[in-house]
């Protein structure tokens, strides 16, 4: 009970922080323009937004849950069981998620907001730093809903009940990006909500996003006419 408590208090306060970096955007954007111009500004802020999420979202949780009696990693999904299940989910929900995001993440209406960086050039570097923003954020972002949240649950509530508030807190998460990524994320939350309870861990839930995150970005860029990548610039 006591990590459960902790856990969603964690939540509060981490998810408070981050939507107040999100409210103060053009605050923060318009100060790194006036010290670094533009394109430069874009790109510290997205960096920035992704590490905040990861500080507050997995190394906040991981500095202060230690500290209770009930700790246990194995008990938030944190540790690596079940590998060959871990990656068969990944693979087969992963491979699909790059279908669908071949098919729709190169129209317009999607690369008018994706990738979050609106670089005109994209270097080797600069896709490097994107793409592992990503992966930092979504480590905490899915260690937060499908580690502490999700297993801390998992004794208190009846699978579905758990797994239902995981997913409305996962929805209001999506309240800054607007009603189809609200609509969208219901479905995609219950079934990483499913295969973490069928692994014992969250990292297939990271993986599986992930893949969503980077396949999405790349199709976007890639469609984007106003956006050229060139391999050979570092």
């Amino acid at each position: 009970m006591q990590i459960f408590i902790a856990a969603y208090s964690l939540f509060l306060a981490g998810f408070a922080f981050y939507f107040l970096l999100l409210y103060n955007r053009k605050k923060v954007e318009n100060y790194l323009w006036l010290k670094y111009g533009t394109y430069k500004a874009n790109q510290l802020y997205v960096g920035l937004e992704k590490f905040t999420g990861f500080v507050t979202m997995m190394l906040l949780p991981l500095t202060v849950l230690p500290f209770l009696n009930d700790f246990d990693t194995t008990a938030l999904g944190l540790e690596f069981t079940n590998v060959p299940l871990t990656l068969m989910w990944w693979g087969i929900l992963g491979g699909l998620v790059l279908i669908v995001n071949l098919i729709r993440a190169g129209k317009p209406a999607n690369y008018a907001l994706y990738p979050q960086i609106r670089s005109p050039l994209w270097s080797i570097s600069l896709l490097a730093y994107y793409l592992f923003g990503w992966a930092l954020y979504l480590l905490g972002y899915e260690f937060l809903f499908r580690g502490v949240l999700f297993f801390s649950g998992i004794e208190i509530f009846p699978l579905w009940l758990n797994i239902t508030i995981n997913c409305i807190l996962y929805a209001l998460a999506h309240l800054p990006k607007g009603k189809l990524e609200i609509i969208a994320s219901l479905p995609f939350g219950v079934v990483l909500c499913l295969v973490s309870w069928h692994t014992g861990n969250f990292w297939a839930a990271w993986l599986i996003h992930l893949t969503l995150a980077v396949s999405n970005s790349l199709v976007a860029i890639r469609a984007n006419p106003a956006m050229t990548v060139n391999l050979r610039k570092l």
